[in-house]
């Protein structure tokens, strides 16, 4: 039956020398059983003599590195003792490989370390959010950005975050990410910074699976879009007064014209009629309305 395991299994007795081994261990020693049996247990696994010391006083789980076909491999290693009635005559070792599961382990551990030193030192912010919306993680640019410490914001919901008019639109387009899969992006939201005021950001959101495809947690990037947005606002305002300027400096011309119009009238009169007293002064003063008039259209 031992033969039979994909497991390398070890029998040592008491003094820690082989007693018995199956294929899987002769395989990953590399030679035949005869030459193996009667080996001490640190010829066979570094560190041996320790590790079955450790099994003798109530068992021992680790993992151990050995080197097979000119590679190193690493196992999962698990002993207990042998005993008959409470003495012990030996010992029991299986061997595990894993260097599949630790290779995919150290590829998982690089591949987290690429992202947090990608998010660490991002211009914009990242964060990650569990199932229920807290915030599992910030990157540092939140509390440049936004001015809260990074560490008051884990554990907290993101609706704490957001203005209360806008809550039902977030909500609806966290649900899609989270229970529909989908991918959010361009998606715009205003947050509140630590001062009280608002910030404009622009939102991209997915969803985090596991092996199994099964929902883990939501990443997002937030652009922060509220230096863009003042400087739309400057500009919008600027066209605005343009507009308002060429409006009136368009009226003013019009109005200077109908002004001129009244004044050669008057001219026309005056050389026309004879000069009296009243009629002279009711002239001087439609004149001097004129004036005024012109005044104001010249400042226009």
């Amino acid at each position: 039956m031992l033969d039979n395991m994909q497991d390398a299994v070890f029998v040592f007795d008491r003094n820690q020398r082989v007693l018995e081994l199956n294929r899987a261990a002769v395989r990953l020693t590399g030679q035949n059983q005869k030459k193996r049996v009667a080996l001490t247990a640190d010829q066979l696994i570094p560190g041996g003599s320790d590790m079955i010391a450790a099994i003798g006083k109530g068992g021992a789980r680790q993992q151990v590195c050995l080197r097979s076909d000119q590679q190193d491999r690493y196992f999962d290693l698990v002993g207990t003792p042998l005993k008959h009635g409470e003495r012990l005559f030996g010992y029991l070792v299986v061997l595990r490989d894993i260097s599949e599961y630790r290779a995919t382990e150290l590829a998982l551990a690089e591949s987290e370390q690429q992202f947090k030193s990608l998010s660490e030192n991002a211009p914009i912010v990242i964060c990650n959010m569990d199932p229920q919306g807290d915030f599992t993680y910030v990157n540092p640019e939140w509390k440049h950005i936004l001015g809260h410490p990074r560490e008051n914001v884990g554990g907290r919901h993101y609706t704490e975050f957001v203005l209360p008019y806008n809550l039902e639109e977030n909500a609806e387009a966290f649900l899609k990410v989270r229970d529909d899969m989908e991918i959010l992006s361009g998606f715009p939201i205003k947050l509140i910074h630590a001062n009280g005021s608002r910030r404009f950001f622009s939102v991209s959101a997915s969803p985090n699976q596991d092996t199994e495809g099964n929902f883990n947690y939501i990443i997002c990037l937030f652009k922060d879009l509220t230096g863009e947005r003042e400087l739309q606002a400057q500009l919008f305002q600027s066209q605005k007064m343009e507009a308002v300027g060429t409006l009136a400096g368009g009226i003013a011309h019009d109005f200077n014209n109908l002004l001129m119009g009244i004044q050669a009238n008057i001219s026309l009169v005056r050389m026309e009629t004879s000069q009296g007293k009243i009629c002279s002064e009711r002239l001087d003063r439609i004149e001097c309305q004129i004036q005024t008039g012109a005044s104001l259209t010249h400042q226009l």
